[in-house]
């Protein structure tokens, strides 16, 4: 392998001779690992010719994370390069101009844990295609405009852990589809178009230890089905119209954190 690693405190920097652009990228250790994820400034223009060739290069086992987030100049034609990284664990295209088509590629990566879409123009089709990643247990669709219909395509990934919607057009109808994901640990819901009653189905996610309301419009009596949730130790209620007596009473709840932060 043609890479040449420089240590620094927390951060390692990998030096690529063969490619025609700045050769100094920054590779970060993933905390509690042996592996690396390497990020490759935004402001870095990647031609789909040199991500092939650095993904060539970039095929030893220790390096299982990518992030092209900001990349707007990779397409779906850019995705399908990385079929030689078939070790890949964690993939960020956020903000790419990855299609739907361009997520059938994603399917040379079998060991997938990890996909970031946020701010990319996928649909309900793009998430049928995700089916094809037995590993997958964190999605993030950010600011995508992946609404209520689009959801039911998450049955086929029961074994997710994280998902992140924030932004999205989903409303309450949309969390039913949500709720059948029995093992999912943490779930962002904020800025989404949720109002009351809205919380009712979630009281089936007995795993869930994390959840993001922020800048929705839940009202108290969503909170009540709050109290289902166990596992529960995370709370983000910035920013919604709850009372102070409610938050109050949803803090007495041993073991959870609930940010309640009123800046509107």
């Amino acid at each position: 392998m043609n890479l040449r690693l420089l240590a620094c405190p927390a951060i390692l920097l990998v030096s690529v001779p063969l490619l025609a652009f700045d050769s100094r990228l920054p590779l970060i250790w993933l905390p509690g690992s042996e592996s690396h994820s390497l990020q490759l400034p935004a402001d870095m223009h990647l031609t789909h010719d040199q991500l092939e060739r650095l993904a060539a290069e970039l095929s030893d086992p220790e390096v299982t994370g990518l992030s092209l987030a900001g990349h707007h100049e990779i397409t779906d034609d850019g995705v399908a390069r990385l079929a030689a990284l078939p070790r890949l664990a964690s993939l960020d295209l956020s903000h790419t101009a990855v299609t739907d088509e361009g997520l059938t590629a994603l399917a040379n990566l079998p060991h997938l844990r990890r996909l970031v879409l946020d701010g990319t123009a996928i649909s309900a089709d793009g998430l049928k295609r995700l089916a094809a990643l037995p590993a997958l247990r964190e999605l993030s669709l950010r600011d995508t405009a992946i609404d209520d219909a689009a959801l039911a395509e998450l049955k086929a990934m029961p074994n997710l852990r994280r998902l992140d919607l924030h932004g999205t057009p989903v409303t309450a109808q949309g969390l039913k589809a949500v709720a059948d994901l029995r093992h999912l640990q943490a779930l962002d819901l904020g800025s989404t178009r949720i109002v009351s009653p809205a919380l009712a189905p979630l009281r089936r996610l007995k795993e869930l230890r994390e959840l993001s309301l922020d800048h929705t419009r839940v009202d108290d009596a969503d909170l009540y089905p709050l109290r289902w949730l166990g596992a529960l130790q995370r709370l983000d209620l910035n920013d919604t119209p709850l009372s102070d007596r409610a938050i109050a009473a949803v803090r007495e709840k041993p073991g959870l954190d609930v940010m309640a932060i009123r800046t509107e």
